[in-house]
């Protein structure tokens, strides 16, 4: 089989792209800055070919020794989607009672560092002659590595494969055997129950994507077209309002100053429902008028191992009344004067205007467009 002349892989904007397969010149920065993450320790007791024994320290000072083997992505000529690693001939079956590793690492450019890279873990498979230097097989730029790289982690349930970005290491190594299928006396388990499992409530899972704004920017449509689109299986479209119409007997207005407290608790309850729909493999989009002075709830998620994209949408104040003067929810005057209000409040956002898209003359199409723009550029994330 000829060569592929044309091959296709995926930038650091998450695009797939045409292009030529990088392979980093330091695989062993790769390797240590992979496990180096969160206060755990890593070191290289010795390295063979593409063998690895190394001691993992945990932040509670707890060790284990790992059995890595470890190897660049590369083209395979099957497919210009197509990727593989080899391992020159190493034999991983031999540490079956282990914890025992097969990574391969892809980047899009040679000197890119771990926090660009995608890790695919691949079983260790008992068919496999692993002393003939196979090819591993059943990497696609366009499958596995691209959901990695959007979601964070993909797992390949039919061929017991996973890839993941860096930050998601530790829920891999809580969860190996399982995805890989080993029976339970084959490789190792790490307990690392106490430290993963603020992963494992959403690994895998969509992440939670907000749109806040003042009304009249086009929030609300963009947003319900967004959970339409969404390239997950299953999405839910959440507006923060909705949980102020459940409030009865000592409800405040949300807009006045005195409802600050009643708004956080609100904003909790909405938030817990939120989590509970990411876990369940829910694309969940959120649409609601919550500035910075409302964001500590969502970034104590963030903390919790969520991943949230802030996305505030915003029009200049002439079309903003312009549009809210047509909204029915209110009468005419209130309706005009509480989003005054709330226009001023949004018009300098200091620290978060980068999370602002202007509106004021895109059309609906375009803000769409943005917006899903942000979200795979990973340039809206709170931290």
């Amino acid at each position: 089989m000829s060569d592929i002349t044309v091959r296709y892989e995926i930038n650091h904007n998450c695009e797939i792209v045409e292009g030529q397969a990088a392979l980093s010149n330091n695989l062993d920065a790769l390797v240590c800055g992979l496990f180096c993450q969160f206060g755990w320790m890593y070191t290289e007791i010795n390295k063979q070919s593409t063998h690895r024994k190394a001691k993992l320290i945990s932040p509670d000072k707890r060790e284990f020794i790992l059995d890595l083997f470890t190897a660049r992505i590369r083209n395979e000529k099957r497919s210009p989607y197509e990727k593989k690693i080899q391992l020159s001939k190493e034999d991983p079956r031999q540490y079956k009672y282990n914890i025992t590793l097969i990574l391969g690492f892809y980047v899009f450019e040679e000197g890119d560092s771990i926090n660009d890279a995608i890790i695919v873990g691949y079983p260790v498979d008992k068919r496999i002659n692993y002393e003939t230097n196979p090819s591993l097989r059943g990497t696609f730029i366009n499958d596995i590595l691209y959901k990695a790289k959007v979601n964070g982690v993909c797992i390949d349930e039919e061929r017991k494969m996973i890839g993941f970005r860096p930050e998601f290491i530790f829920y891999y190594l809580s969860e190996y055997k399982k995805i890989h299928g080993y029976e339970s006396d084959e490789f190792k388990s790490l307990n690392l129950k106490v430290m993963c499992d603020h992963k494992k409530d959403y690994i895998g899972k969509p992440l939670n994507r907000i749109l806040f704004g003042a009304p009249g920017t086009g929030k609300s449509t963009v947003s319900a077209i967004i959970a339409e689109e969404s390239d997950m299986e299953k999405s839910v479209y959440m507006h923060t309002d909705d949980f102020y119409h459940y409030l009865r007997k000592g409800a405040i207005p949300p807009h006045l100053p005195e409802s600050n407290e009643q708004n956080l608790i609100v904003i909790e309850a909405f938030l817990e429902s939120a989590k509970r729909f990411a876990r369940g493999g829910y694309d969940v989009i959120v649409d609601g008028i919550i500035g910075p002075w409302f964001l500590k709830p969502w970034l104590k998620i963030v903390q919790e191992g969520y991943e949230v994209h802030y996305i505030v949408l915003r029009a200049n104040k002439e079309e903003t009344m312009r549009r809210a003067i047509n909204r029915s929810k209110l009468d005419r005057k209130t309706n005009i004067e509480l989003v005054e209000v709330m226009w001023e409040q949004f018009h300098d956002l200091e620290t978060y205007e980068v999370n602002v898209i202007d509106t004021t003359n895109l059309s609906v199409k375009d803000t769409v467009l943005k917006v899903k723009e942000r979200i795979t550029t990973r340039t809206a994330l709170l931290h």
